[in-house]
C-alpha cells in the first residue's frame, strides 16, 4: 500500500494509534477537569456470520452465495502514537452512544498528519455496541477512506464512577459538588469505551432544495 502525504507528514494509519489522552470528559466530584488515558484494545466481533442466504418462497427458494470473509489486512505493524484530545461539541447522540468533534492538541509534535476526528462514546454500559461496530469497521478496512470513514481504534478503560463524572453518562447538568444516590451507586469499576472515526462533512439537509451554500 502505497504512503500518502498531507503537509509534508504520512497520513496517519488506522492502526497507528496507541492510546489517547481526553480532557473534558470526565470531572472529579468536585467538578475538577480530570484527564482520562485510554488504550487501544481489540473490539469485539461484528457478529458477522458468513452462511447461504435463503430467500423466496418455501416452495421456491433461491439460496444466495456465502458472504466472502474480511480481506487479508494491508495495514503496517501497529504504531505507537500518542494523542492528546480536546472534547469539542456534541455531533449527534442516540440511547447508546454520543458523537462529539475532538481536537488534536499534539497534532505539531506528533510524526504523522492526522486528519480532522469525531470520537463515539458509548454510554453506561452500553460499550458492547460500540465494540461491534469498531469490529464491523475492522472487517471492512478496505472500503474505508472510500464508502465507509475511516476508524482509528477501539479505545478502552474501567472508571471508578463513585469518584468521577463522566459526561455522556451523567450529563452536561450534573451539578458539583456531585451527590451520590445511596440506593442506586454508580459502579466502582464501569467500562468506559469510545472510538475514533475521521470526520466527514455535516449532514446534507433534508426536506427542501440542497442550496450550494448548505453543502460544506
Amino acid at each position: 500500500m502505497s504512503q500518502l502525504y498531507m503537509y509534508g507528514k504520512p497520513v496517519v494509519a488506522l492502526n497507528s494509534i496507541q492510546s489517547i489522552s481526553v480532557c473534558g470528559l470526565a470531572k472529579g466530584n468536585d467538578g475538577t477537569s480530570s484527564k482520562l488515558e485510554l488504550n487501544c484494545i481489540a473490539p469485539d466481533s461484528s457478529k458477522k456470520k458468513f452462511c447461504p442466504l435463503l430467500i423466496g418462497s418455501s416452495s421456491n427458494k433461491t439460496v444466495l452465495p456465502e458472504i466472502p470473509p474480511p480481506t487479508q489486512s494491508r495495514l503496517p505493524p501497529d504504531g505507537d502514537v500518542m494523542l492528546e484530545l480536546k472534547l469539542g461539541d456534541v455531533l449527534g447522540q442516540n440511547d447508546r452512544n454520543v458523537v462529539y468533534a475532538v481536537t488534536v492538541t499534539n497534532a505539531d509534535s506528533v510524526a504523522c498528519y492526522v486528519p480532522p476526528l469525531v470520537m463515539k462514546v458509548a454510554r453506561l454500559f452500553k460499550g458492547r455496541n460500540v465494540s461491534e461496530e469498531a469490529g464491523m469497521y475492522r472487517d471492512l478496512e478496505c472500503l474505508q477512506g472510500s464508502i465507509i470513514p475511516r476508524c482509528f481504534g477501539y479505545f478502552c478503560t474501567t472508571i471508578d464512577h463513585t469518584q468521577v463524572a463522566i459526561l455522556p453518562w451523567d450529563g452536561p447538568n450534573c451539578g458539583y459538588p456531585r451527590t451520590l444516590d445511596p440506593h442506586n451507586p454508580p459502579h466502582p469499576a464501569a467500562p468506559l469505551s469510545m472510538m475514533l472515526l475521521e470526520r466527514l462533512g455535516d449532514p446534507i439537509p433534508t426536506g427542501s432544495g440542497i442550496e450550494p451554500e448548505n453543502i460544506k
